[in-house]
């Protein structure tokens, strides 16, 4: 399950996680909010909170590296996880393959230093 931070203005975006992300937390709502921040500021800054306990990737998910990259290419400035260390390699890899885009991955608990670095321009 998915929950947008009220932090959340202009192109940052953060997402809070618990459970496991399905590809019904995409479509439904991930991408709305997503596709509002490219309509109005071309290019977005990511920011997923992982809490503990966070299940994984659905199978054949959206959110899986390739894909993610896939529709987003291009359009994410910076990508921020904070979150236990496989949410951390899904940054990287994540971040690597969107093409211009900077990733760091942050500790669980860290929220408000990746927040920090995610609105630093």
């Amino acid at each position: 399950m998915i929950e947008l931070v009220a932090e959340s203005e202009g192109k940052l975006l953060g997402i809070k996680v618990r459970g496991r992300l399905t590809a019904r937390d995409y479509v439904e709502t991930f991408v709305p909010h997503l596709d509002w921040v490219f309509q109005q500021h071309g290019k977005a800054r990511l920011l997923f909170a992982m809490e503990k306990g966070v299940e994984g990737l659905e199978d054949d998910s959206p959110w899986e590296p390739g894909r993610f990259a896939a529709r987003h290419g291009g359009e994410v400035e910076k990508l921020a996880v904070a979150g236990e260390g496989q949410w951390g390699e899904w940054a990287q890899r994540t971040g690597g393959l969107l093409g211009g885009c900077e990733a760091k991955a942050f500790a669980p608990g860290q929220w408000e230093m990746a927040w920090d670095w995610i609105t630093d321009t």
